[in-house]
């Protein structure tokens, strides 16, 4: 799906690919997603993304803005990238400074709201709002993968042990809990 003007809003029962390639929705803005069922195996490009909520579970997303996403809602994230402003050919958990390519960019906030939890996502903005992510699956196979900011409002969830992480700024030393970190810049 190409648009070359804003979209204002995409709502759907559900939102995924029919085979192992992502659907591609291309766009210089969303206004806001509501998908009431499941959203998995699609790429978003755009400026901005207001708004994302969905009903079921997200798996296999990649939200890519340069400026700005969220709040981003489901029940359950896995194997998905939330990136905002970071350098496109990131493909990979930030490892530099460098790799923010716009720091004024922002994520409003990330929620699993279920035991679903979160397992295996990258999200990296460098201004990111609060982050609950429940249920935390940290072994990845070695793959680090997380949130990483300059200034990340709070992130909790329950990994090998709880974590409850508020004001994380640069100088807040690293969290890692197996394969899953916070990582502050």
């Amino acid at each position: 799906i190409t648009s070359t003007i804003p979209i204002g809003s995409l709502t759907a029962l559900a939102f995924l690919s029919n085979s192992t390639t992502p659907v591609t929705v291309n766009a210089p803005s969303i206004g806001s997603m509501h998908i009431k069922g499941a959203f998995g195996t699609t790429t978003v490009n755009t400026n901005s993304i207001g708004p994302v909520t969905v009903g079921g579970t997200i798996n296999g997303v990649s939200l890519f803005a340069v400026d700005s996403l969220g709040p981003i809602t489901g029940k359950g994230i896995s194997n998905s990238t939330f990136f905002a402003g970071m350098a496109s050919s990131l493909t990979t958990f930030p490892t530099a400074s460098t790799d923010f390519a716009n720091k004024s960019a922002s994520i409003a906030s990330v929620r699993s709201t279920t035991a679903g939890g979160f397992s295996n996502t990258l999200i990296a903005a460098w201004r990111i709002g609060a982050v609950n992510l429940g249920k935390i699956t940290t072994a990845n196979g070695g793959t680090p993968f997380g949130v990483s900011g300059d200034q990340i409002a709070s992130v909790v969830g329950i990994g090998t042990s709880p974590i409850h992480l508020a004001n994380i700024n640069d100088l807040t030393p690293p969290l890692t809990q197996v394969d899953f970190n916070v990582r502050p810049f």
